[in-house]
């Protein structure tokens, strides 16, 4: 096991969070994270093996000292005791080692961890083609939709028609043997998902729409908490996210992801990457499962992204616990 050592900068702090970011939204283990960081920091002594950090007492028994730098670090983290799990926020930063804490303070948010479908039902399926019988839907307004609930995506069917169908919010891949929340799967990188073993099959035949007309993100509030801000288009219009869907026999659940990409101006004053929106012309050629995989992901291309705006909403909406209620898009004053 390695663990985190002084650095002669903040820089490599920055590099390991960005590179843990990705690990954790691909799904990959931490021992494969460790893989492809380690060796650049070992070359630049910025990682030290943790059996040099508990020195065994030599042979004449005195206490070996410590490497340099250790009673500046304070205490030792290791990079995979940084975090602690809470399903409904993702992964909490708790470690308190004054070296870190300054850039690692703010909590790990995962871009697009709430959205809305606010709108009737009625209004929201006048995007898509669905059959007569599925237009009327008893559907409550939904103001805190957070991942692991069951939300309604839109995908083509065994008979080639759009459908309807209730999904989980957070991908279970077709080959999974049991549910897992260990890593967060209800976003996908756009970059590259089409490689990933978790989406690949996906990607190919069983990409979806997902109906929405705001979703949330966070930025940290000057007090050190999580100031979540309700993202829309300017005429509160619904519109659909790019997603990938699966669904699993053996546990016999349907779920799906979500597709992000680097957020765009105006969006990346709150967040630095987004969800897609797609253009409506673009939805049947997205939704399509002859089309090949390289030529989906053109598509994705045209996302909407500086249409939207975006305000200021009250903390209630951090927690996925917090009831169904409008005031939590409501704005704050500023």
């Amino acid at each position: 096991m390695f663990t985190v050592a002084k650095s002669t900068g903040h820089d490599i702090l920055a590099d390991i969070w960005n590179a843990l970011l990705k690990a954790l939204e691909e799904g990959e283990t931490f021992e494969s994270f460790s893989r492809q960081i380690r060796p650049a920091l070992v070359r630049k002594g910025w990682w030290a093996e943790a059996a040099h950090r508990r020195q065994a007492p030599a042979a004449d028994g005195r206490a070996r000292p410590s490497l340099p730098g250790r009673d500046d670090l304070g205490s030792v983290c290791r990079v995979k005791d940084l975090f602690a799990k809470s399903p409904a926020n993702g992964f909490q930063r708790q470690c308190k080692c004054p070296l870190i804490a300054p850039r690692w303070k703010r909590a790990l948010t995962n871009m697009c961890g709430r959205f809305t479908q606010v709108r009737p039902w009625r209004e929201i399926v006048r995007l898509y083609r669905l059959t007569p019988d599925q237009l009327e839907r008893n559907t409550a307004a939904r103001y805190n939709i957070a991942p692991t609930q069951d939300v309604p995506f839109i995908h083509l069917g065994k008979d080639g028609a759009q459908s309807a169908t209730e999904g989980r919010w957070w991908l279970v891949p077709h080959w999974a043997k049991e549910l897992q929340n260990k890593y967060p799967m209800f976003n996908a990188r756009s970059e590259d998902a089409e490689k990933k073993p978790a989406y690949r099959d996906a990607y190919k035949s069983r990409r979806c729409l997902v109906p929405a007309d705001g979703w949330n993100e966070w930025t940290k509030g000057e007090d050190g908490g999580k100031d979540p801000w309700y993202i829309h288009l300017p005429d509160r219009a619904p519109f659909s996210f790019a997603g990938l869907w699966a669904h699993n026999s053996t546990l016999d659940v349907v779920s799906f992801t979500i597709l992000t990409a680097p957020a765009v101006s105006p969006i990346d004053k709150v967040h630095a990457r987004m969800p897609i929106v797609l253009e409506e012309d673009q939805y049947d050629a997205w939704l399509d499962p002859a089309m090949l995989v390289l030529d989906a992901k053109g598509l994705l291309q045209h996302n909407r992204g500086a249409e939207f705006e975006f305000y200021r909403v009250g903390r209630a909406v951090n927690s996925s616990r917090t009831g169904n209620d409008p005031s939590l898009i409501e704005p704050v004053a500023e």
